[in-house]
Formats: C-alpha cells, structure tokens, sequence
C-alpha cells in the first residue's frame, strides 16, 4: 500500500465466532482519514516509485484529502534526484492518464502537479513559475467544456475517451519537435502517436473546412474521419458557425446514406471495380447537400449518370 489510509483493514473473525470486528491499523490510518491528511508509508517511497506522487495527488483530490506536509517534503527529494527523469515512459503515462480519466479531478490535479513541481519535470513548457501556463489551463478548460457537452447530449458515436482527449489538449500547440520528444518520452505509438504529433495541423485543417457558406458535404467529408477525441479538440477551439456546423453533421449528414448499394450498379450494368465507389460516393454528396431527393430510383438515376461512359458495359449502354 502506498499510504497510510490506505492500510487500514478490518478483521472479521472466526467463522461461527460472535466476536466484534477488530480494525487493523498499523500505521496511523485511521487517524489519518479522520484529519484528512494523505500521508506516505516510508521515506523512500517516491523514490522507489515516483508515480506515487501523481497518486497521492489523484487520491488528494478525489477524496478531499490534503497531503501531509513531510509527504509534500518527500516529492520534491525525489525531483532533486531526477526519480521522474528514470521513470519508464509507459509507466509515467499509464499513471497521468488515470489522473486525466476523471473530469472532476483533471484540472486540479494537473494544478496541484505544477505547484508540487512534478508537471514541470515531466514538461517544462506547460508550467511557469510552479503554475499551469494560462495557454495550456484555457486549452485545458475548453476541452473539458465540449466533454460536458457531448456527454450532456448523450451522444456514443464518435467514441471519446476522456484521458486521451486531455492527453491530446496538452501539447496541441506545441512546436513539432516538442510534440516528438513527449510522445517518446511517454512511449507512445501506432495512432496514437500519430494523432499526439499531427493534432495541431489536423484541427487547424477541419477549423478551414468548417466556413459559413461551406457545403455540407465538405464539412462532413472534413469531420468524417476523425476520431471522437480530435473532434471535440475542433468543437472546443471552432466559433459558433463551426460548432453549429460539428452539431448539424452529428445529428444529421454522417447519418445520410443512398438507398442503393453497389449490387444495384452491378445490376444495372456498372462493372465492378472503382466506379462503385465513386457513384455511392457521389449519391451521398448530393443527398447532405439536398441536390438530390431520396429514393432507389433517383439516387440510380444519379449515380448511372455520374459513372463515367467509359466504366460502363455495352449492355447496359
């Protein structure tokens, strides 16, 4: 166990005895949950184990706890040793993203670790003088606000995973080669990598697509791909006019889809192959920008006319 309110244990007696149950506290816990004070097993326990430290402060404020001051001395021992400096990426990362996953705690957690002075050991760029850096907190603060959003709208599709989001928020507007060296610091790989070192371009690139007089079927072919995590980083950072346009392909356009599959092309002469795809592609554009009305026969129609000749068989010319 790491604390001490967290040793506290209740022995319940011998099967068939009618003996009270006796509390187990070897160390103070009792004691210490009822001052409201989180305190350390031993004096070198940040040093055994640094991500300690960013659970002591998930558990400080989850549970309204505060830490005890020769706990607070013991985190920064452990930064003068550079402890988080050794720490294995895939560890530091697993614990932040705990801390991150509670939208209650987020934010003040991230707080309490840079007046502690362990978020400026794992990024300097995020903190100024043992306080977030106000570009960040405002990132930080947006990006909660459109979670709220989104789970008051009880949306499910996109997917959103609350500790990638933020995960994402933090660095977004950091320079590329800062971006890298966090995702190697936090070893982090595959899309996710991806999705930590390209955020920046990719929400400034769907933020152009999403223009008053745009098409809808742009903008929804600009948000179609991204996953729920980078869409709420565009909703948070859009104006009104891109937000209303982020609700209205939510609610409506990814939802529009032609009547007509591929086997109703095959049949009516298109060969297999890309041009299939090119006319469903096409039906669906003209269905979110209401130049085509719904219907198997129209939507045909449209899409044997958008086929190029050549892709057609002589048969069905």
């Amino acid at each position: 166990r790491d604390f001490t309110v967290n040793t506290l244990a209740i022995r319940l007696g011998t099967l068939g005895q009618e003996a009270a149950p006796e509390l187990i506290d070897p160390f103070g816990g009792r004691r210490d949950l009822e001052a409201g004070v989180l305190r350390v097993l031993h004096s070198l326990s940040f040093l055994d184990d640094p991500t300690r430290a960013l659970r002591a402060v998930r558990l400080e404020r989850r549970l309204g706890l505060r830490l005890a001051p020769e706990t607070e001395r013991l985190i920064g021992i452990a930064l003068g040793e550079g402890a988080f400096d050794r720490l294995s990426g895939a560890r530091l990362r697993a614990e932040l993203d705990l801390l991150l996953s509670e939208p209650e705690v987020a934010l003040p957690g991230l707080e309490r670790l840079a007046s502690l002075g362990v978020l400026g050991a794992i990024e300097p760029a995020w903190v100024h003088d043992r306080t977030l850096v106000p570009e960040v907190e405002t990132r930080l603060h947006g990006a909660l606000a459109a979670w709220d959003w989104y789970r008051l709208e009880g949306l499910r599709e996109p997917a959103v995973d609350l500790a990638e989001l933020l995960g994402l928020a933090l660095p977004l507007d950091l320079p590329p080669e800062a971006r890298k060296r966090l995702a190697d610091r936090f070893a982090v790989n595959g899309p996710q990598r991806a999705r930590r070192l390209g955020g920046r371009e990719t929400v400034q690139k769907a933020l152009a697509a999403l223009l008053p007089n745009a098409r809808p079927s742009a903008v929804s072919a600009a948000l179609s791909d991204l996953p729920g995590e980078e869409l709420l980083l565009v909703f948070a950072a859009a104006d009104e006019t891109g937000r209303a346009w982020i609700r209205r392909d939510l609610a409506e356009l990814r939802g529009i889809e032609p009547s007509i599959r591929g086997a109703d092309l095959l049949a009516a002469g298109v060969p297999g192959g890309p041009a299939l795809g090119l006319a469903l592609r096409a039906v669906k554009r003209a269905l979110q920008d209401g130049d085509l009305a719904p219907g198997r026969e129209k939507e045909l129609a449209f899409a044997l006319a958008t086929v190029p000749v050549r892709a057609i068989g002589e048969e069905a010319l």
